[in-house]
């Protein structure tokens, strides 16, 4: 899992008394701040912004316009210095914190590896097999490996890429396949062993147990 801290940015959300303060957290916090020496606003611009928004506040009711012109200026400005802080944090929390901002942190789950793939149910006719496979959440895609007489062995090497023994010709491979396939072209009257593996980001899950049916009218 990779932490990723940032910025947590809903002054937009707050009133104005609530991002008046903010402003002038971050303005004290910032002040000779040498984590972040070159800031779009300086610390003191900052705690300024927040009187100007506070007056704006207890003023709203006999002029909207100017709070709601203070308002949206301390945002912009808690913006930018917002994005600064998070360029020039490197990742750090303590970092954030010290600039007199909230984090949040976006989580980067990695895929999990998917498990055995299962055949739902295998249909002859016309000379073509329907494959059904039962969805499995996470999974991409599916390969559908299919063999006339005896199986072959199918293996996987480091979870990813599949190994058809040597000399085993699959007389039908389906490299990206969905949850319901049709094999055609199969020669009728032919018994045929069918596997499948379910892949995503992770790799390739294990192989499912075999499946077999007969070519049919």
């Amino acid at each position: 899992m990779s932490l990723k801290p940032k910025v947590k940015d809903t002054w937009s959300r707050k009133s104005g008394l609530i991002v008046a303060g903010i402003l002038t957290n971050v303005g004290t916090e910032m002040l000779n701040n040498a984590t972040y020496p070159n800031p779009p606003h300086a610390a003191t611009a900052m705690t300024a912004q927040g009187v100007v928004l506070l007056n704006a506040f207890n003023n709203r009711k006999a002029d909207k316009d100017a709070y709601d012109t203070a308002l949206a200026d301390s945002c912009t400005m808690l913006t930018e210095q917002a994005e600064y802080v998070t360029l020039n944090c490197s990742e750090d929390v303590g970092k954030i914190h010290s600039a007199g901002f909230e984090n949040t942190a976006t989580e980067r789950i990695p895929a999990v590896l998917p498990g055995q793939a299962v055949i739902k149910d295998l249909t002859s006719k016309n000379g073509n097999i329907v494959v059904q496979i039962i969805p499995m959440a996470g999974v991409e895609k599916y390969s559908i490996i299919a063999f006339v007489g005896a199986e072959a062995a199918v293996t996987l090497s480091n979870n990813k890429q599949i190994n058809i023994a040597a000399g085993a010709a699959p007389i039908s491979f389906i490299a990206n396949a969905t949850s319901h396939e049709t094999l055609s072209g199969l020669p009728l009257g032919t018994e045929v062993h069918i596997k499948v593996f379910a892949h995503n980001a992770a790799g390739t899950g294990p192989a499912s147990i075999t499946r077999s049916v007969f070519v049919q009218n």
